[in-house]
């Protein structure tokens, strides 16, 4: 039996690959290892972080879960551009992760943090952010 934990991650994953979903188009991965420097920009990459569980009633399951998944928005450039693209990947999923009915046995999840870094590889930069929301659910 797959965990709910990873049919929420594939959920995420397949709501991003949608046709025309954003601009990062089939590069989306389900994976938090991807080489950035040799793909063709916009790229996400999805995958989880911690999870926290809480029984329900004390000394019993089923528990409540939240679930920390990271969306990981890349997007390359060489000069002023880069950041106002990575904003605008950022708008797309969260235009996408607001309006979705659900993704697997989720039933709530919100954003939580933004964290952004850049990079370079000569004249080509990087930016990145991980947008990292939590999904709860019930174990």
């Amino acid at each position: 039996m797959s965990s709910k934990r990873k049919a929420i991650r594939e959920a995420v994953v397949a709501a991003l690959l949608e046709e025309d979903a954003t601009s990062a188009g089939e590069r989306v991965f389900d994976s938090r290892v991807v080489n950035y420097f040799d793909l063709e920009m916009p790229a996400i990459a999805v995958y989880t972080r911690e999870e926290f569980g809480e029984p329900q009633n004390i000394g019993q399951t089923p528990t409540n879960r939240t679930l920390q998944v990271v969306i990981e928005c890349v997007v390359a450039g060489s000069g002023d551009s880069v950041e106002g693209d990575l904003d605008d990947l950022i708008d797309e999923v969260e235009t996408i992760m607001s309006s979705a009915d659900s993704f697997g046995e989720a039933y709530q999840w919100y954003l939580t943090s933004v964290d952004t870094d850049a990079s370079a590889d000569g004249e080509r930069i990087l930016a990145a952010a991980a947008m990292t929301y939590e999904m709860r659910y019930i174990a």
